[in-house]
């Protein structure tokens, strides 16, 4: 059998001196650093230059193999301490007889099965490289694609609840590309599904650990936080469609389950409420930061009448005196408005996920119990992000959007009908209307 896989181990050990006079500055830097032509502190969780500038920080690939002897096929402590990258190789043929091609893969499959058992470390080894070339890199996350790429090589191998979410994530990415063969689908899903009760259970416990009040330190941290990314990802990708009639036929288990996706999106502000207790990078406080802006517009209950779209503070009866407590809409409306005001882009992916996580707890049971104008908020929601095109997220986007405007157009309510054109073309229509009008004081 022929491979079309390398693993490269990379030599973090120092270089003898030469004769020629040391270069005097580091090539190591960041790319941004490196284009800007300044220092960089190469912190690999994020410089920082780019925290500081709020953007992502991304290093280039160490491409300096080392050489592995011929003569031995021992595990060597030293190389367990050496970076591990994973890379596609051309598409020639490797003897998997050839001795240096053994003992890599050999290393870091003793390494995954350290982490899983070695009967699946193999499939696990593909899965990685795949996560490194393809999914990692598409999952849209512009910010931290650098950070999700450095915990994949590192973090994975001290924290498995983190490796069994990317292993997840990646069969349900290989599922989709694969949908053609239901073979390979049958497989992914069942892959997908194992690494995912793996990783749920491995990480209720690391969560378990922190809310005794044992104290996360950053690297830990990282990997929770990636770890509840990941979880929003795969919960939208695992079961990517619902039926049209979900919600018009659906008892309450049904809807429980149409609606589980959004528990997901919860698991970014549970662990907010433990950073007393986690040692947090910089990098993760800025993806932290920019799910809000400068004063506070999406995360901020307070707002004046007229900031509100007039449309929707007739259709919710919000008067100058309303409040979350009031008025059962106030707060959908009060985190929905600036969402619809941002800039078509990925750049906005924190601050339109991060909705859900706001209103979730308050209006969870106006989504089950199928309350009309909450479900028609979370429509035009679920409209904004599907014009994010993301492979994971689009088409349960679409199809739940679709299943609310089949239910509420069963309804017949007239005041609610203007407002299901929207998502019914999934954004194809201008909404400018919904401003138009100016608000009277009472």
């Amino acid at each position: 059998m022929q491979s079309r896989f390398k693993v490269n181990l990379i030599d973090a050990s120092p270089k003898p001196r030469n004769t020629r006079k040391a270069h005097s500055k580091s090539r190591s830097g960041c790319k941004a650093c490196k284009q800007r032509r300044v220092k960089c502190d190469e912190k690999k969780t994020g410089c920082g230059r780019c925290i500081s500038r709020n953007i992502a920080c991304l290093y280039e690939p160490v491409d300096r193999p080392t050489t592995v002897s011929r003569s031995s096929k021992q595990w060597h402590p030293e190389i367990a301490n050496y970076p591990l990258l994973i890379e596609p190789t051309p598409d020639v043929t490797i003897s998997p007889n050839a001795d240096g091609y053994n003992l890599s893969l050999a290393v870091v499959r003793d390494r995954l099965g350290d982490v899983l058992s070695p009967t699946a470390s193999f499939n696990a080894l593909r899965s990685l490289q795949h996560f490194q070339t393809k999914t990692g890199l598409a999952l849209g996350f512009e910010r931290i694609d650098g950070i999700l790429s450095f915990l994949a090589s590192q973090a994975i191998w001290e924290y498995p609840f983190l490796m069994h979410s990317i292993l997840a994530v990646t069969n349900s990415h290989l599922k989709r590309l694969y949908c053609s063969d239901q073979d390979a689908v049958v497989k992914y899903k069942i892959l997908e599904a194992n690494h995912w009760q793996y990783a749920l259970h491995l990480y209720r416990n690391e969560i378990q650990c922190i809310s005794n009040q044992q104290r996360s330190n950053v690297d830990k941290t990282d990997a929770l936080f990636a770890t509840a990314l990941l979880s929003v990802v795969f919960t939208f990708a695992a079961d990517d469609e619902i039926r049209p009639d979900t919600i018009t036929s659906g008892d309450e288990g049904s809807l429980l389950e149409a609606f589980n996706t959004f528990l997901s999106m919860t698991g970014f502000q549970a662990l907010i409420l433990f950073l007393p207790y986690m040692d947090i990078s910089p990098s993760w406080e800025a993806v932290l930061r920019s799910a809000d802006d400068e004063v506070s517009s999406f995360s901020s209950d307070a707002a004046r009448l007229d900031d509100l779209p007039i449309a929707f503070v007739r259709l919710c009866g919000l008067t100058p005196t309303s409040s979350p407590t009031s008025n059962i809409y106030h707060k959908l409306l009060r985190a929905l408005t600036p969402i619809l005001l941002l800039e078509p882009g990925r750049q906005n992916i924190p601050k339109i996920f991060a909705y859900i996580g706001r209103v979730w707890p308050s209006a969870r049971s106006l989504f089950i119990t199928k309350d009309p104008i909450a479900l028609l908020f979370l429509s035009w929601w679920l409209t904004e992000l599907r014009q994010l095109d993301l492979w994971w997220a689009t088409t349960r986007a679409r199809s739940q959007s679709q299943a609310i405007v089949n239910y509420l157009r069963t309804l017949t309510r007239l005041d609610l009908l203007p407002f299901l054109e929207y998502p019914e073309t999934f954004g194809a229509v201008s909404i400018d209307w919904i401003w138009h009008e100016t608000i009277v004081n009472q």
